[in-house]
């Protein structure tokens, strides 16, 4: 018997045969304004991407939290970026598209952006591990059980913020970040989202 990898996005499940196929994706930013789209948020024109994105044969999408679009300098999430989350989380589960959040964006594209709760580049400091994690387990409360999630990744590249100083403080901080999202959503696929 072959193996099969299934991927379940609660609403809709994709079975793949490891041997024959594989889950196609893309890294999505929406193409009217890119990496400001939480801030500058056009649902027309996220709609018209995910319809040509389905039309095209893609399956999964990574869509990326940019941290200044989504958490208050004390880490809570900012209602209105969670909202339009929730909306092209709806929209991508009327196309049967699979997404998979990275949670804590600081660095994209080549540039490093504000991390409302680390405004010195602690990162891996407990103080901002702790806001971290409660930015983390509040994003994953609202949204874990959404028909389109088929899981979750902590970050894009976020030792280009700033690099741990040792392997044992980047492990730190992910064992924290996975387990606010296990606890939270047992069972959901994790990624780390960086090297």
């Amino acid at each position: 018997m072959v193996p099969h990898l299934v991927v379940k996005a609660r609403g809709s499940e994709l079975i793949v045969n490891r041997q024959r196929a594989f889950l196609l994706g893309v890294n999505y930013w929406n193409r009217k304004h890119n990496i400001l789209m939480w801030r500058h948020w056009d649902p027309e024109a996220v709609a018209e991407d995910l319809d040509k994105l389905k039309q095209g044969g893609i399956k999964a999408l990574r869509v990326f939290l940019l941290a200044e679009d989504f958490s208050t300098l004390e880490g809570r999430v900012r209602e209105e970026a969670i909202s339009r989350l929730r909306t092209f989380l709806d929209e991508a589960a009327k196309r049967g598209l699979i997404v998979f959040p990275s949670l804590i964006v600081g660095h994209m594209s080549g540039k490093n952006w504000p991390v409302p709760w680390d405004p010195k580049d602690e990162i891996y400091s407990i103080e901002s591990i702790a806001k971290a994690r409660s930015f983390v387990e509040q994003v994953v409360r609202r949204l874990r059980g959404h028909p389109a999630i088929g899981g979750w990744i902590l970050s894009n590249e976020i030792t280009n913020v700033r690099e741990p100083r040792g392997l044992e403080e980047f492990r730190t901080w992910v064992r924290e970040l996975v387990s606010a999202i296990k606890e939270n959503d047992p069972g959901s696929i994790v990624g780390i989202g960086d090297s």
